[in-house]
């Protein structure tokens, strides 16, 4: 080969280190750039919901204030109709108290002339006693009369006789003033009755009109507060017709909003999907740069996770030579949760055996480069059941920190994850962004590569590290 063929080649390995250089830079941007789109997806997706709940609430509440304003307008129905009734009862209340005032004036009209009547009883009374008085003593002039008579012989018998008549009216009179007496005691004994009958009902009749002037009280304030609540009762009216008015306005407004997310987020996804096509794209131009045999940052991992790969068909094949596990268990595809796991965690009939067999070929590849962030290896549905001991940790109640912290037994079947997981190529590069729990991302490139056992598709290497300058040669000469 001449000079020029040589430069010519060294030429074009220059310009394809170049382009490898600049497509792996450009996956890491990519890649950021569609973290970052995934991140406004989700958050307008968020958005969307919460503007859908709004929404609900907005039309709840529209419909409560056409609820309100419908249960005040009825509460101003009744109020005014128990105010008529209220005024009506008042009316009769008046009248009754009225009545009762005209009774206590008429009680005590009877009540003086019965005291007058009394009066006029005890003057009757003293009459007939001087009546009675005069008829003593006409008898005894009259027995005086009847002994001067006989004295006189038969020329007083005329005078004997009229003395005679005059004793029986004396004795007749005295009869009479004894039954006058008796009935004017009798009188006497009723009227004192009826007034203590009089006494008695003026003084109930005075408590039942303290009563009915209580009562006629209540009714005044209950007419007054019914009135304060009807005019409550139209305020609510109409602050609830006021309260639908805004809601309605709002749910128009809302319902544009949500068209207009609705919009963006179309613009978003048909962005994101393009974003993804391109990253896809620099991920083949990086694929496609390493087929060529070009020597590229990524080079080095890749070589790592194919060795990984061996090592692990290797280990698994000799498992099962050896009885140390069956075909049955290997390839199980039942992932029991486990219980209080948070994240959920997930053990199947070789997760056991994984523990054992896995860490003496991860934790060397592991530590192998300092830009390594894991190296793993997950079945066919990314379940990842022994990860390098920094992320392999107990769970504690956080589970933020857990889900940084605790990344073994977990499934990680994500678009990443899946591709990754599923692959059959002999290797593909993915850069992506790692969700490390709390809002914590951090850009990841991975290269996999698939593992067979028996032929037989298990799973994947999956190596992760981070796209940054390559360490001094001096300190860190590990591949």
């Amino acid at each position: 080969m001449d000079g020029s063929s040589v430069t010519a080649a060294s030429l074009h390995t220059g310009h394809l280190d170049r382009i490898a250089e600049a497509a792996g830079g450009m996956s890491v941007g990519i890649a950021e750039i569609s973290g970052r789109i995934e991140d406004i997806s989700g958050r307008m997706d968020r958005g969307t919901a919460t503007l859908g709940a709004l929404h609900q609430t907005s039309v709840a509440m529209a419909q409560a204030g056409e609820r309100i304003a419908a249960s005040a307008r009825a509460t101003c129905d009744t109020v005014a109709t128990a105010r008529g009734r209220v005024d009506e009862s008042r009316a009769t209340l008046d009248q009754a108290i009225g009545s009762i005032g005209a009774l206590l004036a008429t009680v005590g009209t009877i009540d003086g002339e019965l005291h007058e009547l009394r009066e006029v009883m005890k003057s009757v009374g003293a009459v007939a006693r001087e009546i009675n008085a005069i008829a003593r003593q006409t008898n005894l002039l009259a027995l005086n009369a009847t002994i001067e008579a006989a004295r006189a012989g038969e020329a007083g018998r005329g005078f004997a006789v009229v003395a005679t008549e005059v004793k029986a009216l004396s004795r007749k009179t005295a009869e009479a003033t004894v039954g006058i007496e008796r009935t004017l005691r009798t009188l006497d004994e009723r009227a004192r009755r009826l007034l203590d009958h009089g006494a008695q009902g003026v003084e109930r009749a005075a408590a039942v009109r303290g009563g009915t002037d209580a009562i006629a009280g209540v009714f005044a304030a209950v007419s007054t507060v019914m009135y304060t609540v009807g005019e409550e009762a139209r305020r609510i009216d109409g602050e609830a017709v006021t309260i639908h008015d805004q809601c309605r306005d709002m749910e128009g407004r809302m319902a544009q909003i949500a068209a207009d997310i609705a919009s963006s987020s179309a613009d978003v996804g048909s962005a994101r999907d393009q974003v993804a096509g391109l990253l896809s794209l620099g991920e083949s131009l990086i694929e496609t740069t390493v087929d060529l045999g070009v020597e590229t940052a990524d080079s080095p991992f890749l070589r790592r996770a194919q060795r990984v790969a061996v090592q692990l068909s290797t280990r698994l094949e000799a498992g099962l030579a050896i009885g140390e596990i069956g075909e049955a268990d290997l390839f199980d595809e039942e992932y029991a949760p486990v219980a209080h796991s948070n994240p959920p965690q997930f053990k199947t009939r070789f997760t056991d055996f994984t523990d054992r067999a896995f860490p003496d070929i991860l934790e060397p590849a592991f530590a192998a480069d300092p830009r390594t962030a894991s190296c793993v290896a997950v079945d066919r549905n990314g379940y990842l059941p022994t990860h390098n001991q920094r992320y392999a940790n107990p769970q504690g109640p956080d589970p933020v920190w857990n889900a940084a912290h605790c990344r073994n037994r977990r499934i990680f079947d994500d678009r990443a994850g899946l591709t990754a997981a599923r692959n059959r190529k002999p290797f593909i590069l993915q850069t992506y962004r790692r969700d490390m729990g709390g809002g914590r991302f951090v850009t990841i490139k991975e290269v996999s590569v698939p593992i067979l056992v028996r032929g037989r598709h298990w799973g994947a290497v999956r190596l992760n590290y981070r796209h940054e300058p390559a360490p001094p040669s001096r300190n860190h000469h590990r591949e």
